[in-house]
């Protein structure tokens, strides 16, 4: 797989101003980078991604380990926890809310334990 990526003639090309695409774009080419042993070029495109591309993120803190740089890879995950935890708390209020509906649609005023 590797030797295949090395030697392969694709070039993702940029295309500006659509998020997803420069997103996808960059892990594509921090991908091929891993592939070609370049820990720090990988790191450079995976720090381009979007800010929300918890994969193209986690590859970054794989490519930061790889490349011996642990203050680099340790702000990555933090970075990476901070996100994670911010659309878990998100989406517990999600639940919290969707709950509270529930309750108070049940008759006689009993509560249920969900």
């Amino acid at each position: 797989m590797k030797k295949r990526l090395r030697n392969s003639t694709w070039k993702p090309t940029p295309r500006p101003g659509i998020a997803p695409i420069q997103s996808a774009m960059h892990f594509g080419r921090g991908l091929l980078a891993v592939a070609s042993g370049d820990s720090a070029g990988a790191r450079a495109h995976f720090d381009q991604c979007s800010r929300t591309d918890e994969w193209c993120k986690w590859e970054g803190v794989l490519a930061a380990e790889k490349a011996g740089d642990k203050a680099g890879a340790t702000a990555a995950r933090d970075t990476l926890l901070k996100l994670y935890f911010a659309q878990l708390d998100a989406s517990h209020r999600s639940l919290a809310v969707d709950t509270a509906d529930v309750v108070a649609d049940v008759p006689c005023g009993r509560r249920l334990n969900i």
